[in-house]
């Protein structure tokens, strides 16, 4: 346990993991707020002719879910980086999650889903999470969007080796097809949350938005001295 406390410490390599962590928090409340907000619609399907051709695939929530780790790795690992890359990367995030929860309210947006017929085992994990998560405030995908911070973090990273680079271009795209094959979004909603993402970044790399987040992450830095 100290050894835990000492890692996430000021001192400790994860010593930006509170600003990391504010950051998760504002992604779970840019989705849940719209959401309660608007329970009642009404809401826009945006799905096309194409999405009518996606069958579902409760196997790949694996995928799915499977994203949930990839961004706490990401934190993690954002969390031990210099100063001006955690402030970019975590301005681009609010950010973009502002952006998302303005859209999600005047612009509610849902998906349609279809029965789940199996009774196998994801059939199962899937038939729950259908219950537990109504598909709405679905423009731009948050899935999407983060999982791409995520990629384009790790593509930036010099002393990541390339097999790892490749392992996620090609796990983040598979998290961007099981967004459909899980019903959770219709196609367009991927590339929304990708633009909105990328944009966000390029936006970022000007340090008038970052600086206000570069300034308190060095203030709360030197109250340890560091």
């Amino acid at each position: 346990m100290e050894r835990i406390k000492e890692i996430f410490s000021k001192e400790g390599r994860y010593r930006l993991m509170p600003f990391c962590l504010s950051a998760a928090v504002i992604n779970i409340l840019a989705y849940y707020i719209p959401k309660l907000i608007t329970a009642r619609g009404p809401w826009h399907n945006l799905a096309i002719g194409f999405d009518s051709l996606i069958p579902l695939i409760p196997i790949t929530i694996i995928i799915y879910g499977g994203a949930f780790l990839q961004w706490v790795l990401y934190y993690l690992r954002l969390a031990s980086d210099d100063i001006p890359v955690v402030s970019r990367y975590l301005t681009a995030e609010i950010i973009s999650k502002a952006v998302c929860a303005v859209t999600f309210l005047v612009f509610p947006s849902c998906v349609s889903r279809p029965d789940i017929a199996g009774t196998d085992f994801f059939s199962l994990i899937t038939k729950m999470m259908f219950f537990v998560d109504i598909p709405t405030c679905v423009f731009p995908s948050i899935h999407c969007l983060q999982s791409w911070l995520c990629m384009r973090y790790v593509l930036e990273r010099k002393d990541f080796r390339a097999s790892y680079k490749i392992f996620c271009v090609i796990f983040t795209l598979a998290v961007f097809a099981s967004t459909v094959t899980m019903k959770q979004h219709a196609v367009v909603d991927i590339p929304a949350g990708i633009l909105l993402g990328e944009i966000c970044l390029t936006v970022c790399r000007h340090g008038a938005l970052t600086s206000p987040l570069e300034k308190r992450m060095t203030g709360y830095l030197k109250t340890t001295g560091r």
